[in-house]
C-alpha cells in the first residue's frame, strides 16, 4: 500500500541524512521509489521513472542492479530481464551491469550461449578484466 512505501521513504530519507558520509546511502530512497511505481503500474514506469530520477539527481547502476535481483527473487523474471536490459544500455561501460545481464541470461533464461557470448563481448573490450575470465571459464564448465 501506498503508506507503506511513504513510511520506508522516510525512513531511507532519514538515513541518507545522518549517515550523508556513507557511500550509497541514497540508494535505499531511489529503490524504494522504483519498487512503488513498480507495484502501481509497471517495469516501463518504474524505467521511465529511473531515467527521470536519473536527469535530477545521482543514480548509479547499482540501482537497478538491485532492484532487479529483487524482482528476479520474487519471481519477476521477465521484468527483472527487462531491467537489466536497461541498466545495460544506460552503463554500457560498468561491468556489473554486463555481469548480471549475463547472469540474467544464465540463470532466468538458461542462456549459456548468449551468456558466454556477452562476457567474450565484454573481454574484447576489456581483455585483462579477470571476473569476467572467471566467469566464461565457470560458463563453459556449465555446458
Amino acid at each position: 500500500d501506498s503508506g507503506a512505501f511513504d513510511d520506508a521513504l522516510v525512513v531511507a530519507n532519514t538515513n541518507a541524512e545522518f549517515f550523508a558520509d556513507v557511500a550509497d546511502i541514497g540508494q535505499a530512497g531511489q529503490i524504494i521509489r522504483l519498487e512503488r511505481v513498480y507495484a502501481e503500474a509497471d517495469v516501463a514506469a518504474a524505467l521511465l521513472e529511473f531515467n527521470l530520477m536519473r536527469s535530477m539527481e545521482e543514480v548509479s547502476w547499482g540501482v537497478l542492479d538491485l532492484f532487479g535481483w529483487r524482482l528476479s527473487r520474487r519471481g519477476e523474471s521477465a521484468d527483472a530481464l527487462e531491467v537489466f536490459k536497461h541498466n545495460l544500455n544506460e552503463f554500457p561501460d560498468q561491468y556489473i551491469p554486463t555481469e548480471s545481464m549475463g547472469d540474467a541470461f544464465w540463470i532466468i533464461l538458461d542462456d549459456l550461449e548468449a551468456a558466454i557470448g556477452l562476457f567474450d563481448k565484454w573481454l574484447e573490450v576489456h581483455p585483462e578484466h579477470v571476473m569476467a575470465r572467471r566467469r566464461v571459464a565457470t560458463l563453459r564448465a556449465e555446458r
